[in-house]
């Protein structure tokens, strides 16, 4: 059955405006550093962000938060995860605990890499998890990271470096807070 538009929009209760709302879409071209300025502020306190055709490979794919256009590069990121790789059988040696900031490691044919930020542009602690799933030629490999910047630092940007050259396709989202 087809609905008119105006059948869909009686379809949606009022009052209700939580959504996934699309901020923007960059396409990253072959280089070692990409700066996403001006992507977060006071409208959203949460974001999602989608890569696509996500490639680095030989390098690990970093990220640092900064205010206009300067990165943060202090010692102040953390992170810890799980990297599971198909050739490997133990789990204990896939366990890591790091002070680096690493979205994904290596990624040679990505699959899926999800970025999920908290408080960004709050003066407060901002907390990451990342999910990555890639192919590698022992046959897949996937990482869960949660992070956080132990700094109370309002951001307004998002910069990603590599000591290769990254490519592809980045969706940014907020989530409304009503």
């Amino acid at each position: 059955m087809a609905y008119t538009s105006s059948q869909v929009v009686q379809a949606v209760p009022t009052g209700i405006n939580s959504a996934l709302v699309f901020i923007a879409k960059t396409t990253l071209t072959a280089s070692t550093q990409h700066n996403l300025l001006n992507v977060f502020s006071a409208t959203y306190d949460h974001y999602l962000v989608r890569f696509t055709n996500l490639s680095a490979a030989g390098g690990a794919l970093n990220m640092r938060y900064g205010t206009s256009g300067t990165p943060d590069t202090g010692s102040n990121y953390s992170n810890n995860g799980i990297y599971n790789d198909d050739a490997q059988v133990t789990t204990t040696s896939n366990r890591y605990n790091s002070s680096s900031n690493s979205l994904v490691g290596n990624t040679a044919a990505d699959m899926g890499t999800f970025l999920e930020i908290s408080s960004p542009f709050l003066t407060q602690k901002t907390t990451y998890t990342v999910s990555n799933s890639s192919l590698s030629g022992s046959g897949i490999i996937s990482n869960l990271i949660r992070g956080t910047v132990n700094t109370a630092t309002s951001y307004t940007d998002l910069v990603l470096t590599s000591s290769v050259n990254i490519s592809g396709v980045i969706y940014i989202y907020g989530l409304t807070n009503s």
